[in-house]
């Protein structure tokens, strides 16, 4: 699993589908449910758009083998920067791009889902992208020395499995 954490202001996401035309549109969405299937959620007037004065907002790359991935590191990571930068909100979506390992489609939003179900059981203020729309991201981006960062996971048993190898 990998994170792109970045601290931003005045965030505004919105989430579907692009085109100029009401068919383009329709038909972007049809090959996009087509591709995903049931990993795609239905997209309300409660999701399809988030936005924060003041948020963390962090890019979750779920690759193949991330199953044994512990959530909880992730999800304490995820609020250790929360509280250094005192972010009002957290937001988590998933992003493929970060590596090209990607888990299937369900796989990746299984383990979203509970990377989002686990943080919000310690920070109310969390919100989540939904999963596999296209996005229209506006934000701004401090500069400070903890604005961005990149987290990288390895599944736990290759971690235990190298620390035995190296007699750590």
């Amino acid at each position: 699993m990998k994170t792109l954490t970045f601290h931003v202001k005045s965030l505004l996401i919105e989430a579907g589908v692009s085109g100029k035309t009401p068919s383009y549109r329709r038909r972007a969405e049809e090959k996009l449910k087509s591709r995903l299937g049931l990993s795609l959620p239905e997209l309300h007037q409660d999701n399809r758009s988030i936005s924060s004065p003041n948020a963390i907002l962090t890019w979750v790359c779920v690759e193949q083998g991330d199953e044994r991935i512990s959530l909880d590191q992730v999800a304490k990571d995820i609020m250790r920067i929360q509280e250094m930068i005192r972010s009002t909100d957290i937001v988590i979506g998933a992003f493929g791009h970060l590596s090209d390992k990607v888990a299937l489609p369900h796989v990746a939003r299984i383990i979203s889902d509970q990377l989002f179900h686990i943080v919000q059981s310690r920070y109310e203020r969390t919100m989540q992208i939904p999963f596999g729309w296209d996005k229209s991201i506006s934000s701004t981006i401090p500069m400070h020395n903890f604005n961005a960062g990149f987290r990288s996971y390895a599944p736990e048993t290759e971690i235990i499995s190298l620390v035995k190898s190296q007699n750590v």
